[in-house]
Order: structure tokens, then C-alpha cells, then sequence
């Protein structure tokens, strides 16, 4: 769990600009190194046509250290040690710009198009003949007469139809009916109810982050998060903070990873090289059911679970992905009443995305 003071300076940081660092940080530890075609691309900082792990850090840093500027962009003056990270070169690192080079991680740099020989013949100066003006010849003109020719009329007589009496049957048609889908619908927030939940936060609503004790048992609970974009929008990153009651679940885990047992009991890791002795747990292995071909961050706050979802193409709407659980030992079962959901970074290749939401729902 993050202290106060790191948590008000995740705060004051944009919401794309969080999204897109879990992103960029998922994407360093996922891929290591891509091998993208020698041509210079977004996020390919020394221009050797590999962007590397560190390179990639080297963005995230730039992507932290920003200024929290409300207008969208970010990074203050472009980083001296990453000028591609820069791509119009107009001194400052836009939404768009790091979302095309996450989109540069996931599918390699795009090849340049080689330049087509000019094989045009050149135009020669060449005498342009002048017309003469001819004078028109008059048509010659042709007279129509008409003559009116007297049509004879012909009259109907009318002709009497056979009534029906037959009694007519009637016939009784079933129409089938389609029921309604069942759409995920946001309940109001409620403060102080031991669960974060959407418009909600630490600062005003500081009983909802707070961390409950629980004992986990080997029981897991299932549920899932339901994303709806702003309409007319295509997201391709969305980062959900999904708010839980820890008094009744909670998820193995702090930050984006600990050590469980070993010499380094309790520290922050990335991989198992990090607990000698023990294991690294982290809670990104409790998120499924992701779009195919997503990358994934998780970093567990034990209130509250960030979930970063990336892809190069459209996020649909509907059901993103889901969480595993750990129950507590005493506790109810979990219900909906225990969850929420903020949606807090959305945006794609154009930049951020407002008025995106989403919604906890059973399996």
C-alpha cells in the first residue's frame, strides 16, 4: 500500500498519463526488447531502430516526473535523452505520442516506404495552335403541323360480384418477444461503506481506503469488470480501479508484486530473482479473461485493485477482464455491495478519453 504522500502525487499526475506508464512499464517487463526495422520511430530514443527496455523506462521516468498539466499534455520541455519520444518535434510529449509508441512496443516500428525512382520524361516547350473563329452555319428550319383526330369513347358497363358468405376464422398469431439485455447499471456512491467507488476519493472519503485485517482462505471469489466507452469513442487503453471491502476479499500481493517468505519477506519484486528464498507474488496473476492480444498491469493498493488493459486495436465494450478473489476467513460472502468501479485513464491513439465508465458484475 501506498503512503498518503505517494498516493496525492499519483493523483496530480493525468489520468491517460497513468494508464499509459502502467502500460510502458507492463511493456519492459513483457517484452524486454523489440526488434522493430532500422528506421526512426516513437520511443526509439537513440535512433538505432531497437527499443529497448531501457528506453522504455526511460519514457515511463519522463512520463512520471510530469508536471500534472490539466490541458492534456506532458513532459514540460521534450527529454534531451529521448527526442523521438517527440514526434512533431513541437517540444513537449502528447497522450497521442505515447500511445503510438506503446503501439510501436506491441507491433514494431513501421517500415519506412522506399522512394520511387522519378522517372517522369520532361516536358517539352511545344507551338500551341491557334483556332480561328468559324461563323456558324444556320440550320435549316422545318415546320410541324399537327392535326387533331377525334377519338371514339367507349363506356363499361358495371358488372354486379358475387358477395362471399362465409363467416371469416379467426387466426390467432404468437409473436415472440426478445427480453431485454441486462445492462450493467452504476449504483450512487455511498461514503464511508468500506468499499472505493466511482467520484470517490481517499481524501474525502478516507473510511473507504482504509485496509481491514483478513486472513485469506484458499475459497476464491470471481467477478468481472464491465467497461462502456464514451459514445462515438474507440479506446484502446483503459485503467479501472476497482475498489473491494478488504474486510470480506482481498488480493495476494502489494503494489505490482512482494516477496512472500525468503530474505526479502514483504519487499517489492518483479520477478522471482528478487526473493531469494521465497516467491514473488504478484497480483497481475489474479487478472483474467482479458482481451485477446492485451497487455496487462495490476498494482494493489489492499482497497483497491489498478488494472491497466492496453491493445493496439479497439477495447469493445462489455466484460475487459476479470478478478480472482482470495475470500476472508469469517467473513460473508462477497456480493456486488463490496465492489466499485472508477475509471480512471482512458484513451487512445488521438489521446485522452473522457467520460469512460465501468461497472463490477458476476460471472
Amino acid at each position: 500500500m501506498f503512503g498518503d504522500t505517494a498516493m496525492k502525487r499519483a493523483r496530480s499526475i493525468p489520468r491517460w498519463a497513468r494508464s499509459v506508464a502502467n502500460v510502458w512499464l507492463t511493456a519492459a517487463l513483457l517484452l524486454g526488447t523489440v526488434q522493430p526495422s532500422a528506421a526512426v520511430c516513437t520511443g526509439d530514443c537513440n535512433g538505432n531502430g531497437v527499443i529497448s527496455a531501457s528506453e522504455v523506462t526511460t519514457i515511463v521516468t519522463r512520463l512520471l516526473n510530469c508536471d500534472g498539466a490539466s490541458t492534456g499534455v506532458c513532459g514540460a520541455v521534450a527529454v534531451p535523452d529521448c527526442a523521438n519520444a517527440d514526434r512533431n518535434g513541437n517540444g513537449i510529449i502528447s497522450a497521442g505520442e505515447y500511445t503510438n509508441a506503446v503501439a510501436n512496443v506491441l507491433n514494431g516500428c513501421p517500415t519506412p516506404a522506399t522512394p520511387l525512382p522519378d522517372t517522369a520524361t520532361p516536358l517539352r516547350d511545344t507551338p500551341t495552335a491557334t483556332s480561328t473563329p468559324v461563323a456558324p452555319t444556320p440550320a435549316a428550319t422545318q415546320t410541324l403541323t399537327l392535326t387533331s383526330t377525334p377519338t371514339p369513347s367507349v363506356t363499361l358497363a358495371p358488372t354486379a360480384v358475387p358477395q362471399s358468405t362465409a363467416t371469416p376464422t379467426p387466426t390467432v398469431t404468437f409473436t415472440a418477444t426478445a427480453a431485454p439485455a441486462a445492462t450493467p447499471t452504476a449504483r450512487p456512491a455511498v461514503c464511508g461503506n468500506g468499499v472505493l467507488e466511482n467520484g470517490e476519493t481517499c481524501t474525502k472519503c478516507a473510511a473507504d481506503c482504509k485496509v481491514k485485517s483478513c486472513t485469506p482462505t484458499s475459497t476464491v471469489a470471481t467477478f468481472f469488470v464491465a467497461f462502456e466507452p464514451a459514445p462515438t469513442t474507440s479506446a484502446t487503453s483503459v485503467t479501472a480501479l476497482v475498489g473491494y471491502n478488504s474486510a470480506v476479499v482481498s488480493v495476494p500481493g502489494k503494489g505490482t508484486g512482494s516477496c512472500n517468505a525468503g530474505s526479502n519477506n514483504g519487499k517489492a519484486c518483479n520477478g522471482g530473482a528478487d526473493c531469494p528464498g521465497g516467491q514473488c507474488v504478484q497480483p497481475k496473476s489474479r487478472v483474467k479473461n482479458a482481451p485477446p492480444a492485451s497487455f496487462i498491469a495490476a498494482n494493489d493498493f489492499d482497497y483497491a485493485l489498478s488494472v491497466v488493459v492496453t491493445r493496439s486495436s479497439q477495447i469493445a465494450p462489455g466484460r475487459i477482464f476479470s478478478v480472482d478473489f482470495d475470500t476472508c476467513q469469517g467473513a460473508p460472502a462477497p456480493t456486488l455491495l463490496n465492489f466499485g468501479c472508477t475509471v480512471t485513464g482512458c484513451a487512445s491513439s488521438f489521446g485522452p478519453i473522457d467520460d469512460c465508465t465501468c461497472t463490477v458484475v458476476t460471472p
